[in-house]
């Protein structure tokens, strides 16, 4: 049998397309190649930190790491950079501690670890006093042994701490003096360093102390359980110990998409607010998961002896513990859209309440709000998880029970930044049941084999053009 003429360049056609075919999955690995090595060989600053220090020699041009010209500390590096150059950090674990007073100007410095991992870039403690500074992606440790030590010192202006982790089994730091200054992402301790068991000591059992200062926010960010020896007497008082404490005269406090674990022992309440001063308190906290009580607090040193109205505003929190106002009227709160146990004095006394749902176990009214019933001081029967405040059903009772819109009281999102109210109304509490997208990292897409296709027969077309000139 003789095989046409047709047949053969058919033949060859095939075999042809066969190898550009090759060619272009060729050129598309090394593409991915190209693109997942580029971190390793594509680390530039105009500025490098290493354990031991150089000549801190700054780099017009962002250039790879030279040993002899990297710098010994922060505050180095920072007072030798000019405003918007980035400095980079060798990974390492061996740093001490940190003194930052470098006043830059717009856009910044910014001060990261060469790597994302947590736990690459760990010093000992960081006091940031400066102003127009970025420190990312470290993580402070004062140890285990350290009663009442600082991993992290806030009092400058113009800060952004990102991706900031504090270690330390009875740390206590103190931020005053600050303005504009956001805390995004880290956590106060961590799920394999947690906290020690605070006792009574000359010093307060407060990890984390916010007061006198000026706009700030603190987003998603993790705050582990904090163990308390419930057992110790402080001068014929309990010891006063909680997570965190906002201590008065604070403006413009914003703690948002964070996670507050369940499982600590404070005594006193997970997060305390009081205006120990008596001066201005303007605290907002929104999209949180709270594992804890919430304690509203007057003047004077705990608020025990005083009265009059607390302040703060609550929107969109599924809460597990209790709202509790002591030594103040709640005429000053204002609860939008929170999900959480309810309590016979509180929250439904005064202030303003918006589509809240409180877990009770009778009936009761308070404006727009919403009872359902169930076991007292327990959320069982709203519908997340007691542990995360995950919504896992779309029949729980959280599901559409919040504002018809909440643009303006939830940022119109959940706490990881997906969008709210795509199902109906917005849900009440932390969590959106059924949102999807709208975080800081896109998701890949679903059809990723297909855009491989479409990007194949692009090189291929190219190719054969190319082929079909010069052949």
């Amino acid at each position: 049998m003789v095989r046409s003429s047709g047949w053969k360049l058919a033949s060859d056609d095939s075999r042809r397309s066969h190898r550009l075919s090759e060619y272009a999955m060729n050129i598309i690995r090394f593409l991915l190649l190209l693109c997942l090595s580029a971190p390793a060989w594509a680390q530039t600053a105009n500025l490098w930190i290493d354990a031991n220090g150089g000549t801190c020699t700054r780099q017009s041009t962002p250039a790879a790491y030279n040993d002899a010209a990297a710098c010994a500390s922060m505050q180095d590096a920072a007072a030798a950079a000019s405003n918007g150059d980035a400095v980079l950090i060798k990974q390492g674990t061996g740093y001490g501690d940190q003194t930052v007073t470098a006043a830059k100007g717009s856009p910044g410095v910014t001060i990261k670890c060469e790597t994302a991992t947590v736990g690459a870039c760990v010093f000992t403690s960081i006091s940031v006093s400066g102003s127009w500074l970025t420190i990312q992606d470290v993580t402070a440790d004062v140890g285990d042994s350290c009663i009442g030590c600082s991993p992290v010192g806030i009092g400058g202006s113009n800060l952004l701490m990102k991706n900031v982790v504090m270690l330390g089994a009875f740390q206590s730091s103190s931020w005053t003096g600050y303005s504009d200054v956001v805390w995004d992402g880290g956590s106060l301790w961590s799920a394999s360093r947690p906290s020690g068991v605070y006792v009574c000591t000359l010093l307060r059992a407060l990890p984390i102390t916010i007061f006198a200062g000026t706009n700030m926010t603190i987003r998603n960010v993790t705050f582990w359980p904090m163990l308390v020896d419930g057992a110790t007497q402080c001068g014929g008082d309990p010891i006063h110990a909680e997570r965190l404490r906002i201590d008065g005269d604070v403006t413009n406090l914003l703690i948002e998409r964070s996670t507050f674990k369940t499982g600590g022992q404070e005594n006193t309440a997970m997060i305390f607010l009081t205006d120990s001063t008596g001066q201005n308190m303007s605290v907002k906290f929104r999209n949180n998961f709270l594992g804890g009580d919430v304690l509203f607090g007057g003047g004077n040193q705990g608020a025990r002896n005083t009265s009059g109205s607390c302040t703060g505003t609550m929107q969109y929190n599924s809460i597990t513990g209790l709202f509790i106002y002591n030594g103040c009227s709640s005429a000053g709160i204002t609860l939008v859209g929170n999900a959480g146990p309810y309590q016979s004095f509180a929250p439904c006394v005064a202030g303003n309440h918006v589509k809240n749902i409180w877990q009770w176990d009778q009936a009761t009214g308070c404006g727009s709000d919403t009872w359902v019933n169930g076991a007292q001081y327990s959320t069982s029967a709203l519908g997340f998880d007691a542990n995360s405040g995950v919504v896992s059903s779309g029949s729980a009772a959280v599901v559409n029970a919040g504002e018809a819109t909440c643009a303006v009281t939830a940022n119109g999102q959940d706490i990881r930044g997906y969008a709210r109210g795509s199902n109906g109304a917005c849900d009440a509490g932390s969590f959106e049941y059924g949102a999807s997208g709208g975080g800081s990292v896109p998701s890949a897409p679903s059809n990723f084999r297909t855009v491989l296709r479409m990007i194949e027969q692009l090189i291929v077309s190219t190719l054969s053009s190319i082929y079909a000139r010069y052949a």
